[in-house]
């Protein structure tokens, strides 16, 4: 199931003894099923409903701050790329964005 978002989220993270929070924004959503559905095993049958989970995610604007809240400008495209290649690895905040996104499933918040 794809999904729209358009939440912000903060993250605060130390890099190189600098310690800097992030706002950043999550677009799109995509969530999977690990169930196989209808089976049928030694005469038994049975279905598999399997659990919903995030399989992926899309980030979008990104501002860092400093830990002053000092907004700094990023100086490139390229920087941007490796400040999500940092969220997108990190899976406490997976879990987090997750936890959101089912919440609101659950609550009709969409």
């Amino acid at each position: 199931m794809k999904g729209t978002l358009n939440k912000y989220f903060e993250y605060d993270v130390e890099l190189n003894e600098v310690s800097l929070h992030i706002n950043f924004e999550v677009t799109d959503y995509y969530i999977d099923n690990d169930g196989i559905g209808p089976f049928e095993f030694q005469g038994q049958r049975g279905i598999d409903r399997g659990s919903n989970y995030l399989e992926s995610y899309e980030i979008g604007d990104v501002e860092v701050y400093s830990d002053r809240r000092v907004k700094f400008i990023l100086p490139s495209i390229e920087v941007q790329h490796k400040i999500k290649a940092i969220l997108y690895s990190l899976d406490s905040l997976t879990k987090k964005i997750e936890e959101y996104i089912f919440e609101s499933l659950e609550n009709n918040n969409f």
